[in-house]
């Protein structure tokens, strides 16, 4: 055999190699370890958490609300089969928001009824009908509004199993997982008060009765306003499921899914009965193969 044969021999035992690893490296294209990043960005339904019940200020309504952009890490690791993957997938997404919100509360003391006045007895004597308004002085009553500003910050871990089909460089896949939700609040409150520094009531006469009016205030004065911070955290279970695909830029890869997940913070929070938060979010992420 001539020298030259060998070397053909051996260049064409070279290339079906590389042509047998070349097949293999893209039938396990999937395969493997690999991590990267997403932004997911969605709306919550039901009640959602607010740190309302550890701050001693109620609950508050949040449908369908949208929901700040949450930035994450992920990784995991597919193993494939003939096209078809199942895998696990570790990930973190955390976010921040502030919300402003007001309330007005009105509140009334007793007060001390004043003596009839000289209007009402000239009523009484001449047996007529009429209406005497009479100065009860000052009293306590009148509005507390409240404003709050919340500084939220949530972190979200995630445990998902995943399972999907490849078709050349682009992968659809499910993925169900179970995590937790850990939320903390710094509450910013504003307090003022207006009280009532002088009012009127209305003596409604005829011979066959009296009644007394509600009072009226007629002069008012602001207080002082009193600004106090306080701080929350809490934690809940959660659980997802989400649909999505992957394409493949060699190593690197995108992937675009929708996800349905729900917090539940407990029904013992919500006097209306729900227990939780529903979040829909649409997320992007990128990402590299090992």
């Amino acid at each position: 055999m001539g020298v030259g044969m060998k070397i053909r021999i051996l260049l064409t035992a070279a290339a079906a190699l590389l042509s047998n690893s070349a097949f293999a490296e893209d039938a396990s294209t999937f395969a493997g370890y690999y991590g990267g990043a997403t932004l997911h960005l969605g709306k919550t339904k039901d009640v959602a958490y607010d740190a309302w019940y550890d701050l001693g200020e109620g609950w508050i309504d949040r449908n369908f609300q949208m929901e700040k952009p949450a930035v994450g890490l992920f990784g995991g690791y597919n193993h494939e089969v003939s096209g078809f993957l199942v895998g696990i997938e570790a990930s973190l997404r955390a976010d921040t928001s502030s919300q402003d919100t007001a309330a007005t509360e009105s509140y009334k003391t007793n007060y001390v009824w004043p003596d009839i006045g000289d209007e009402v007895n000239e009523l009484v004597t001449s047996g007529e009908t009429g209406v005497a308004k009479i100065d009860i002085g000052p009293y306590r009553a009148g509005t507390t509004t409240k404003s709050w500003t919340d500084y939220r910050e949530t972190a979200s871990p995630m445990i998902s199993a995943r399972v999907g089909a490849a078709f050349g460089d682009v992968m659809i896949y499910g993925r169900g997982g179970l995590g937790a939700s850990v939320l903390s609040v710094r509450r910013h409150t504003t307090s003022t008060d207006t009280n009532c520094l002088a009012g009127i009531t209305e003596v409604e006469y005829s011979p066959l009765h009296a009644s007394w009016g509600q009072p009226t205030c007629v002069a008012t004065s602001l207080s002082e306003s009193a600004t106090a911070t306080s701080k929350t955290s809490r934690v809940a279970p959660s659980v997802s499921a989400a649909i999505g695909a992957e394409y493949n830029y060699g190593k690197y890869f995108a992937r675009a899914e929708a996800e349905v997940s729900h917090i539940y913070w407990g029904s013992d929070l919500f006097p209306n009965g729900d227990s939780g938060a529903t979040k829909y979010q649409l997320g992007l992420g990128v990402g590299i193969r090992f």
